[in-house]
């Protein structure tokens, strides 16, 4: 059972690498914006299985990043985050809260969860993609936009998966 499981979860993995190149790599809004639709993956994945969920990252990633052709920055970004996850749901999402979607305290920790993901995520891959002080400020605003793309994106997401969980 255990290793089907395991087996349906890397199928999904598989499949988000090809949403995420196939379909929203091409999209960029705005000439930058790039929507990381990856990120649901370690989002979502079940807590408390870390060895799991860092091992079907590092395959995410790396589908990513020969997709990408990034040179291995998606396999440090999110292997970094899925690292942290545990601690970021455990910080974000106390267990108290989890059987409580009407309470508006549960949609704050769970869109704090989320935007911490996102930060984390989106700070490596501008790190390693564009470090270089030429047109700095320009550097972080796209950072930004990026940032509050990628939150909201995600969030509608995630509340989406919330609602049909309900």
């Amino acid at each position: 059972m255990g290793n089907n499981l395991l087996l349906f979860k890397m199928i999904i993995a598989i499949i988000i690498i090809f949403i995420a190149t196939f379909l929203f790599r091409n999209l960029n809004f705005l000439g930058y914006i790039d929507p990381f639709i990856f990120l649901i993956y370690i989002i979502l994945f079940p807590a408390n299985k870390k060895t799991e969920l860092i091992i079907s990252s590092f395959i995410l990633a790396f589908g990513l990043d020969l997709l990408y052709e990034t040179g291995g920055i998606f396999i440090v970004s999110i292997g970094l985050t899925a690292y942290i996850r545990d601690f970021l749901l455990s910080t974000f999402v106390k267990k108290d809260n989890i059987n409580y979607f009407n309470n508006y305290t549960y949609l704050i920790r769970i869109a704090l969860y989320v935007s911490s993901i996102v930060i984390v995520n989106n700070s490596i891959v501008f790190l390693l993609n564009y470090l270089s002080f030429e047109n700095f400020l320009n550097l972080v605003y796209v950072y930004i936009i990026n940032v509050i793309f990628n939150i909201v994106f995600l969030l509608a997401v995630v509340f989406i998966f919330l609602v049909q969980k309900k």
